[in-house]
């Protein structure tokens, strides 16, 4: 589902989960708040939409963010303070 190339594709995947795991109400009441709720930012039928270099992790950014907190000394303030 989080693979899904279409928002179509994507709710179709959806629908057949809730059809699948049908009895399990609350692993389906936890999908809806948890996951569901904010697909728009981690499901490739959203995120494809925006140009991000083909970076889909957070991992190389936060690397990045550690380097530059390194290089700039400290890791307060802002960029009119260092």
């Amino acid at each position: 589902m989080c693979n899904a190339k279409t928002i179509d594709e994507c709710t179709e995947k959806w629908v057949a989960l809730i059809g699948t795991y049908s009895e399990a109400q609350e692993l389906i009441e936890y999908l809806l708040e948890h996951q569901w709720a904010y697909r728009q930012q981690f499901m490739k039928a959203w995120t494809s939409s925006y140009r991000h270099f083909v970076s889909t992790t957070t991992s190389p950014i936060e690397s990045l963010h550690s380097v530059a907190k390194k290089w700039l000394g400290v890791s307060t303030g802002d960029l009119l303070q260092v």
